[in-house]
C-alpha cells in the first residue's frame, strides 16, 4: 500500500496492485509534483517541493522494487 497524508485530518491510500505508473514531474516553475495514475487511469497530483532529490530518489528506487512504474521527469 501506497499512504499519502497531505494534511494529517486527510489520508489516502492507494494499494500497490491498483497502481498503474508514478510520474516525477515539474509543471512550469512550480515545484516537484508527484502524479499517481491508477490502473483504470485516474489520476492524482500531490506537490512536494520540500522533498529533496534525494529522497526523491530512494522513493523511486523503493517503488520499482514492489513493481511499480517509475517515470522521472524532473529530477
Amino acid at each position: 500500500m501506497l499512504k499519502i497524508i497531505i494534511f494529517f485530518w486527510k489520508k489516502k491510500i492507494y494499494r500497490i496492485s491498483d497502481i498503474e505508473e508514478i510520474v516525477y514531474e515539474t509543471q512550469h516553475k512550480q515545484a516537484n509534483i508527484l502524479r499517481i495514475i491508477t490502473k483504470n487511469f485516474k489520476q492524482d497530483i500531490y506537490p512536494a517541493g520540500t522533498l529533496k532529490d534525494r529522497t526523491w530518489l530512494e522513493m523511486k528506487k523503493e517503488l520499482e522494487k514492489n513493481g511499480i512504474k517509475v517515470r522521472n521527469e524532473c529530477i
